[in-house]
């Protein structure tokens, strides 16, 4: 067999990194510049009114069955409980 002699290239792998960069470049920064110039109107809407009473309410819920759920019991609650057990503890009535 014959060697077979590798073929010339005409352009360098370097420059062909230099071109793709540059694409890949000018395609990043034309997707930043639409996203930032907003072409396309709002990508939220403008939500700077006060939340409604009922939406408030409904928070207030939420919060509550999650911490519910995790066990949390307020503070009075929970002094309030100590100050029970204590009150029992002393009168003597704690072990009925």
């Amino acid at each position: 067999m014959a060697q077979a002699r590798p073929i010339d290239r005409t352009t360098s792998q370097p420059f062909i990194y230099l071109v793709a960069a540059l694409i890949a470049a000018l395609v990043l920064g034309a997707t930043l510049a639409i996203g930032n110039f907003g072409f396309f109107g709002p990508s939220t809407p403008n939500t700077t009114g006060a939340a409604s009473p009922a939406v408030l309410r409904s928070e207030a819920s939420w919060l509550s069955q999650r911490l519910a759920q995790s066990g949390y019991i307020e503070p009075a609650v929970r002094s309030a409980r100590a100050w029970e057990h204590e009150r029992l503890q002393q009168s003597g009535h704690a072990g009925r």
